[in-house]
């Protein structure tokens, strides 16, 4: 491949720099001012546009298997090429779950020639715990509990012992109280409008509680930190101990109960929305470097299960990959999070903790995967243009400023104005757990 160079406003370590980017090979050359440039090698000029390590998102649900409908490898790498993001890590509940060495293979098959950017797996439990290790040492990102799988393990002894002996496992854990939710079930009314009231703070706070007590001193990374209470005690802890890391979403970063009121069930999900208190904490939490991964917690599901009535018929989740960028540089314009610590949560932070190599940085012989974003450009949000199957959104019809105007993926462009431009290009990454 012969080499490409291009040039804007380029992110190196923690700051912007005017200069160009010399790609060869998928990799990155070389870093240098764009009058430097040799005549020889051609030039894209994205003038004061942002460039960007490709994006990394650690938690996204890709469904395929016998939830195809609802999102596929295919659509959803699109999704992710067209949000800025070349790397991802899927989560492990599918149908069936990805929690043995058999569905992670067949996970792997069914992503042949099918994706467009790079996807990793994280591990569901396996009745027996022994299967998800022997995929996780296959590969695998992490062990993903749920807050069922929280609870079983405190039951269980023996699976207790057999997940927490091997000392390299790394956890990704979803914290919630079942108990205290199905206790706020019995007295509060089952409608979407009090989901943040049935799993309120509390039903997070006390799973983190069991989570820490469990896996204390392990390797753990909380998911979807969404109140200021389990944020808290996660701030505290993780000071004190550097294996704990924690991750927040866009759409606890961005939006507020009130957007359930308004949406229904299409704006349902796990843990809730909550109040203005809750984000704004988040969002110190981000702007003080406390925060490790921005995700997306993409999790498409079909408009008519979305638009069910009936509180526990109504599936929780929404696609969030397309709308990233947007969400988060529109809280930038208004003064409310960190570009610089945004930016390192959507890249070289996670990269750096899931050990995913040769991402999140543009440096010298990194994978030439970069994301361009023209900053401050007003649109308004149209799910119907989604590349996802899933086609709604909380954020539907904001106005919002920041969009991604191009992708190169190892050197290739991939994406352009709201377009791909190639064939699947994207690979199955794994983890080397013997490093």
């Amino acid at each position: 491949m012969s080499e490409l160079a291009i040039s804007g406003r380029v992110w190196i370590g923690r700051e912007f720099h005017e200069a160009a980017v010399i790609l060869k090979e998928g990799r990155i050359l070389e870093i240098l001012p764009k009058s430097s440039v040799p005549l020889n090698v051609p030039l894209i000029d994205f003038g004061n546009n942002l460039i960007l390590p490709g994006l990394v998102d650690v938690h996204v649900h890709l469904r395929d298997f016998e939830q195809s409908y609802k999102e596929d490898f295919s659509s959803g790498t699109k999704a992710a090429i067209a949000g800025g993001y070349t790397t991802v890590l899927t989560m492990p509940n599918t149908k069936p779950p990805i929690s043995s060495l058999e569905m992670l293979q067949s996970a792997k098959e069914r992503t042949k020639d099918k994706i467009f950017c790079d996807v990793g797996f994280h591990i569901g439990l396996n009745e027996n715990p022994i299967n998800s290790i022997k995929a996780l040492m296959e590969g695998g990102f992490s062990i993903k509990l749920y807050p069922e799988d929280i609870m079983l393990i405190s039951k269980d002894r023996e699976k207790k012992e057999i997940l927490t002996k091997e000392e390299k496992i790394f956890f990704t854990a979803h914290c919630e109280d079942l108990e205290r939710i199905e206790a706020n079930k019995a007295k509060i009314e089952n409608k979407v409008e009090n989901h943040s009231m049935i799993r309120d703070e509390i039903a997070e706070l006390n799973g983190v509680e069991l989570c820490l007590k469990l896996l204390k001193l392990k390797n753990l990374h909380i998911v979807h930190v969404s109140s200021s209470l389990a944020l808290k005690r996660l701030i505290g802890e993780s000071e004190l101990d550097k294996k704990l890391t924690f991750e927040v979403t866009v759409h606890h970063l961005a939006l507020t109960k009130k957007r359930v009121e308004e949406l229904k069930g299409i704006a349902k999900t796990n843990p809730p929305l909550r109040s203005e208190e809750d984000a704004l904490a988040l969002r110190k939490a981000l702007n003080e470097g406390k925060v490790t991964a921005i995700v997306t917690d993409h999790a498409p599901h079909s408009i008519e299960e979305k638009k069910l009535e009936e509180y526990d018929s109504i599936p929780s989740g929404f696609p969030g990959l397309e709308t990233a960028i947007p969400a988060l540089l529109t809280l930038v314009k208004l003064g409310e999070i960190s570009l610089e610590e945004t930016i390192l949560a959507l890249t070289s932070k996670p990269a750096k903790r899931f050990q995913i190599h040769n991402v999140g940085e543009i440096k010298r012989n990194s994978f030439a995967n970069l994301t361009v974003v023209k900053q401050n450009e007003k649109w308004k949000i149209k799910s119907s243009n989604f590349l996802s199957k899933a086609k709604f959104s909380p954020f539907e019809n904001m106005e919002v400023v920041g969009k991604v105007i191009a992708v190169f993926l190892r050197g290739e462009k991939v994406f352009e104005e709201g377009s791909i431009l190639s064939n699947p290009k994207g690979r199955v990454i794994i983890k080397n757990w013997n490093l």
